[in-house]
């Protein structure tokens, strides 16, 4: 533990019991949703989509870091980890907990290898700068756009991943049917010229 670290909790802690009742209190007071953690997974889970990889890289994670991640959320006093991307601030106290718990157990769950079959490279996991500006743009850029549509037009991020796939499917079958056309046409001609 560094100097620092020590100074800090010498002032915020002076004695075993205030450490025991702070611990103790936090745990008491945040039961609820520690307890939830697990029934949290499972919803999780259950509203998995085959076709994503989202939800496919999320299954690979083993449970006991999935658990981590929840309890860890859970531990702070939240009910679920939802930064406010409204409010374009994300160096606001609320958000900057958010922050540091994704990018801590993200850390965490790394290391145990818990994303081994994504082919994480560690080196870049301890790379704190570099994973803020990662976390920061996926939350206050990607999400926030997200949360915008969904603010504007309930439904709209739904609609708008249906049309996406909608045109992805029309783009691989118009691709299937010009490489048979192609091939019909190659064998019309060889056929005519025999």
């Amino acid at each position: 533990m560094s100097e620092d670290a020590q100074i800090a909790y010498a002032s915020r802690f002076t004695n075993e019991e205030q450490v025991k009742s702070s611990v103790r209190d936090s745990l008491k007071n945040n039961a609820e949703y520690i307890q939830g953690a697990e029934v949290r997974i499972k919803d999780l889970k259950a509203a998995f989509s085959k076709e994503s990889l989202i939800s496919t890289n999320i299954g690979r994670i083993p449970d006991t870091f999935l658990l981590l991640m929840f309890r860890s959320v859970a531990t702070f006093g939240l009910p679920r980890w939802m930064p406010d991307t409204l409010s374009g601030d994300p160096d606001s106290m609320y958000n900057l907990l958010h922050e540091y718990i994704a990018l801590v157990t993200f850390e965490q769950v790394a290391n145990g290898f818990g994303y081994v079959h994504m082919g994480i490279n560690l080196s870049f996991i301890r790379n704190f700068s570099l994973m803020r500006k990662l976390y920061r743009s996926f939350v206050f850029s990607y999400l926030q756009k997200l949360t915008k549509m969904e603010t504007k037009e309930p439904g709209a991020v739904m609609k708008s991943h249906e049309r996406e796939n909608m045109i992805k499917r029309r783009t691989e079958v118009c691709i299937v049917i010009s490489i048979s056309e192609y091939l019909l046409s190659l064998f019309l001609a060889r056929s005519q010229s025999c």
